[in-house]
């Protein structure tokens, strides 16, 4: 998707992203001279559509937001980088809209600056879009209103630089933005704001967030620390309210190549599948808390149960599932031992 399109020389940090698949598409951002956005048959590869370039390298994936009841494909386009490109005019990003079946440009935000923007767009709701970035550059609110020749428009709705996160999207949740905004210089650990850009509390350093990784599950916050510890967090504007953690990540302690990848000592612990009917919001944070504790509390380390061992590390990676009205906690299965 580089050199497809006229690309030589790749961007300072190369193409970073990840694909967004739509319909029968595969959309990525080529970056290349010839093409900005790009969409692939799923099935074929051939080329359906592409965009002309879109104009700075950019590291964030392809998102999707409603505008007016219409799914647009979002870009985040970095402003120049000074550090990369010392040799160009230090030009301001975009935040771009295109109609996903076509590739037609539909709108452009032009006041974006940050010039290595990572993550995502996020869907706000009400024609709403939030861009986020790291290097103390905070975040942008932008209002995508339709005029009445039938073009669009984008409207400031307001700016920040008391919130963002270098690495990853904010979490959305019952209309209040949970991001971690820790980046080379700024330590606010985990931050909250509101819809109207209002910052209602960080952590700073206690605990300390600093480019880990967050998903909700089940109107719960999943987030590690950047280093070793995994939070279980109920989101809340009125204050940081952890749940449960455990320490799951640390330094190498073995030669095996699997530990070796996912650090620390190793925990052996066999997770069964479980299922919860929908019991209430308790009964599930208990069971949570229950099994981060045991993959914490030194009597599990070394313990082998049925055939599975369990490498603590991929718990940050854990994935829920939902089936009807089953809330599922699916096995980590790591390694057999047969």
């Amino acid at each position: 998707m580089w050199t497809d399109f006229g690309g030589d020389k790749l961007p300072i940090w190369a193409i970073t992203q990840c694909p967004l698949v739509y319909g029968d598409f595969v959309i990525v951002l080529s970056q290349a001279p010839d093409a900005g956005a790009v969409a692939y048959n799923k099935l074929t590869g051939a080329v359906t559509w592409k965009t002309p370039n879109l104009g700075n390298e950019s590291y964030a994936s392809p998102s999707v937001a409603k505008i007016d009841g219409k799914d647009h494909i979002v870009m985040v386009i970095s402003s120049t980088n000074p550090i990369g490109h010392r040799e160009l005019p230090q030009t301001l990003g975009k935040v771009v809209g295109i109609e996903p079946l076509t590739g037609k440009v539909l709108w452009e935000y032009n006041e974006w600056k940050c010039h290595i923007s990572v993550p995502s767009a996020v869907d706000a709701g009400d024609n709403k879009v939030l861009v986020v970035g790291g290097y103390e550059l905070g975040a942008v609110m932008i209002k995508v209103e339709k005029k009445t020749d039938g073009s669009y428009g984008t409207t400031e709705l307001f700016r920040t630089e008391e919130f963002g996160d270098q690495t990853k999207p904010p979490i959305l949740h019952n209309g209040y933005f949970y991001a971690q905004f820790g980046t080379n210089r700024t330590r606010d650990g985990l931050t909250c704001m509101s819809m109207d850009g209002e910052i209602l509390w960080k952590t700073k350093r206690d605990p300390d967030f600093n480019k880990g990784s967050m998903i909700l599950a089940d109107g719960l916050i999943l987030a590690t620390d950047g280093r070793k510890i995994l939070y279980l967090i109920e989101p809340d504007p009125s204050g940081y309210k952890p749940i449960a953690s455990a320490e799951l990540l640390g330094e190498q302690e073995s030669d095996d190549p699997m530990t070796a990848r996912f650090g620390g000592t190793l925990f052996c612990l066999f997770l069964k599948q479980v299922e919860i009917l929908h019991e209430g919001s308790q009964h599930r944070r208990n069971l949570l808390r229950d099994i981060l504790w045991q993959m914490e509390h030194p009597a599990y380390a070394g313990r082998k149960t049925g055939r599975y061992s369990f490498y603590p590390g991929l718990a940050t990676f854990a994935r829920w599932y939902r089936n009807h009205k089953i809330f599922f906690c699916h096995r980590l299965l790591c390694q057999s031992y047969g």
